[in-house]
This record gives C-alpha cells, structure tokens and sequence, in this order.
C-alpha cells in the first residue's frame, strides 16, 4: 500500500519538472529536478542564471587628439591601434547554484538546465566598453635668438637677449642696434626662407616699411619701433 502511494508522488514530481525523455539522469540533472527540497527550485534557478548571461562587445579606442605649440623639436609617441578579438565574450552575472555541484561547468549546467525546458536565452548586450586615448599634436614654430645693444654698430656690452618666434612682434625701446640669429629651430627652417619686416611706428600693424633678409648684419634700430619675423609657412612648420 505504501509503495502504490510514493510512485504516483514520485511520477507527478517528474511530471512538473518536465524532464525530455533524450535526457540522461546524471547526477547533474537530478540536483536540479529535485523537487522534493523545499529550500531548491532548479528551474527558476536555470531560468535566473540564463536570464542574467551578458555579452560584452569588445572594447573600442577613441582617440582625443590635444594641439600643442611649442618652439623646440618634440618626439610624440602615439599609441599603435590594435585589431581587437570580434568574438562576442559571453560572460554570467550569477553563479552556478551551490547544490548543483555535480554540474562541473557551465557546458553542464546548461545542458541539464536545456533538459528541463530552459534554454540559454534572455541575454542583454553590456555597452561596449571605450577607451580614450589622449595623444598630444605637437607643431614646433620657427624660432631664433636676437640680441639688443645700446649702439649701431652692435659692439658693446648688449641689453638683452631673447628668442623671437615666426610671426612675433618684438618692440624695440632703447636698442640702437639690434643682431639677428641666422640659426633657426628646428633646423629644416633655414635663414633663406624667413626676413623681417621693419615698421617704424606702430605694432606691426599693415605692410611693413622696409624688408630686410636673415643674414647677420646689425640693424640700425635708433629710429625703429618694432620688428617682425616672418616664415615661409609652405617650408617651415
């Protein structure tokens, strides 16, 4: 009599879980369809698993380009791009059951889970993650050194010297006589593609009024207001 009541009991456990009939009852798939541990429910757990499994598109790279003037020769190094892995990698945000232990691994778990009526499905794609990539623009503006003295001749003890770079200004206050480098930085930007131009009133304001070439000699400066040095853009950075 006790053995006519447990089978239907035991037939009616197996009915609800709805186990295929192509499923092998390894210890796997028992964890999970047993039904008679209140504290388990192993289909709502394959479902939960399974309704949680993210795929993370591979990682891409934006690059920030920076803009950057300086006046002396700079190495930029920028970051190689390199081909990233296009498989999707599908990664599960829950964990395997602890009474499910006989799974020995995902591949496990989900076929036991697929021979209850669960399949892998349900996932979400994570946002693709983004790595920025700041890399600096350097551009080296033509420059070169000139040196203020307090006669015509540039003889004397001198005022000052100072760099002047492509397109500067430079106002002249008490100089009476001012050198000019012909040796400009970077070294690819040669005297014979610069000159000054020499305005006598004015910040360098309009066409000036004389042009003189690089090529060393002291500039008479007593009457001189400003000078400017001016690049050929199409040979010099």
């Amino acid at each position: 009599m006790r053995i006519a009541i447990a089978i239907p009991f035991i037939y009616a456990a197996l009915a609800v879980t709805g186990v295929l009939a192509d499923c092998a009852h390894d210890n796997c798939l028992r964890a999970i369809i047993a039904s008679a541990v209140k504290t388990r429910s192993g289909v709502a757990d394959c479902a939960s698993y399974f309704a949680v499994a993210t795929i993370t598109p591979p990682p891409s790279t934006v690059t920030v380009t920076v803009a950057h003037t300086v006046t002396k020769a700079t190495d930029t190094i920028q970051p190689a791009r390199q081909r990233r892995d296009l498989n999707r990698r599908i990664t599960a945000a829950a964990s395997i059951p602890a009474y499910a232990s006989a799974c020995s691994g995902l591949a496990r778990y989900s076929s036991a889970c697929s021979c209850v009526g669960v399949a892998v499905g349900g996932t979400f794609t994570a946002p693709t993650p983004v790595t920025t990539v700041t890399v600096t623009s350097t551009t080296t503006i033509p420059l070169l050194s000139a040196t203020n003295y307090p006669d015509v001749d540039c003889g004397l003890t001198p005022f000052s010297t100072y760099n002047v770079a492509n397109g500067e200004c430079v106002h002249i206050w008490e100089a009476y006589g001012v050198s000019v480098s012909t040796a400009l930085t970077p070294a690819s930007c040669l005297a014979s593609h610069c000159h000054l131009g020499l305005f006598y009133s004015g910040d360098c304001t309009g066409d000036p009024a004389d042009t003189i070439p690089l090529d060393g000699r002291c500039i008479y400066a007593a009457s001189l207001y400003s000078y400017q040095l001016v690049c050929d853009s199409t040979v010099c950075p």
